[in-house]
């Protein structure tokens, strides 16, 4: 019992401290949460904003570097064109469009290298030799040039494709960020309100109690006074002034003791008070259960001076009076003996 008291006093001390601190800081824990919930949820977009961003770079710059090269490699045709122009003698209008135009598609395209052109120089050379190259030849030729050019084409067309898909996501990704953080931002919202509300409920409590203890103390403290003067002046009682201080020691505990102390200090009592009237009641039932033990052996061992001497005196003690006025056994206390003899095997 002694072991069963202290694991409750403990447990009390403990609860009674920590529950004012849950109360108070259960929308701080919640809004931590929340707090929290939207930091992971920005770096979670961040890291996939990133990512697309990245994809979108690299293709746009695929694309970028395959423009160009496509770009420089058509500027060596048009280089070609302009020099096949020069080469002409007898030239028509139609010819000079021809190179003037070339001419000025030549300079907004990216410029060739050095090597292209002369590799370009050679090549016009080679195929403007009949005897070494044949007109099929060319047409053969330029036909596969004509298909490899196209599928560069094409390449480029999938990464422009990409490249959208990319953006597409990236709106995607920013409006599936925005409607999540625009949940937890009400969430957010909402306990902030809680918290406020809270706030001046627990401000008003604090009042309230404050009043409440003042009260209480004020009360206490002209109590004590008066036992004191009525105990030292008039009565001269030493013992009724001492309650005087007791009850102003009492008012300063009041103001300015803990919450959770004055609920704790009177919970204690009231349970210690119950361990010591059980451990009365224990030490009672000791010796009660001893001197009926001994009762009962005293009958044994002397039946006939306990039918004679003993019995009336215990009928006398745990007897009731009739109507009559006239002691009587108590057929309950006899019954209870009974049960008490059995329990403790000595009958």
């Amino acid at each position: 019992m002694v072991r069963f008291s202290f694991i409750l006093f403990s447990f009390f001390f403990v609860l009674m401290g920590g529950c004012s601190s849950i109360a108070s800081k259960y929308n701080y824990i919640k809004k931590d949460k929340v707090e929290t919930q939207i930091s992971e949820l920005k770096k979670e977009y961040n890291i996939k904003l990133n990512d697309n961003q990245s994809k979108i770079e690299k293709t746009y710059n695929d694309i970028i570097d395959k423009q160009n090269k496509n770009s420089q490699e058509a500027n060596v045709n048009v280089y070609g064109i302009i020099n096949l122009s020069g080469i002409k003698d007898n030239k028509g209008r139609i010819d000079n469009l021809i190179e003037f135009k070339s001419r000025a598609a030549f300079k907004l395209l990216p410029p060739p290298t050095p090597e292209q052109l002369i590799a370009e120089n050679d090549n016009i050379k080679k195929e403007l030799d009949e005897t070494r190259v044949s007109l099929s030849d060319l047409t053969e030729k330029y036909s596969k040039i004509e298909i490899e050019n196209s599928k560069r084409a094409s390449e480029v067309a999938m990464a422009n494709k990409d490249l959208e898909k990319l953006k597409e996501d990236k709106i995607k990704i920013d409006k599936e960020f925005a409607a999540k953080e625009h949940d937890l931002q009400e969430v957010r919202n909402k306990l902030n309100k809680e918290e406020l509300s809270n706030s001046a409920k627990r401000e008003a409590d604090l009042k309230s109690d404050k009043e409440m203890r003042a009260k209480i103390a004020y009360g206490a403290a002209a109590f004590g006074a008066i036992l004191i003067l009525l105990g030292l002046m008039i009565l001269k009682s030493p013992l009724m002034a001492m309650l005087g201080g007791g009850s102003i020691a009492f008012s300063l505990f009041v103001a300015t003791a803990p919450q959770w102390v004055l609920w704790g200090v009177p919970l204690i009592l009231f349970v210690g008070g119950g361990v010591i009237l059980f451990l009365k009641y224990r030490k009672e039932k000791m010796i009660g259960d001893g001197n009926i033990r001994a009762i009962q052996r005293f009958k044994e061992v002397a039946k006939d001076k306990y039918d004679e001497i003993l019995k009336p005196i215990l009928t006398n003690e745990h007897g009731k009076y009739d109507k009559n006025g006239v002691v009587i056994p108590d057929e309950s206390k006899a019954k209870e003996i009974d049960k008490r003899l059995m329990e403790l095997n000595i009958k």
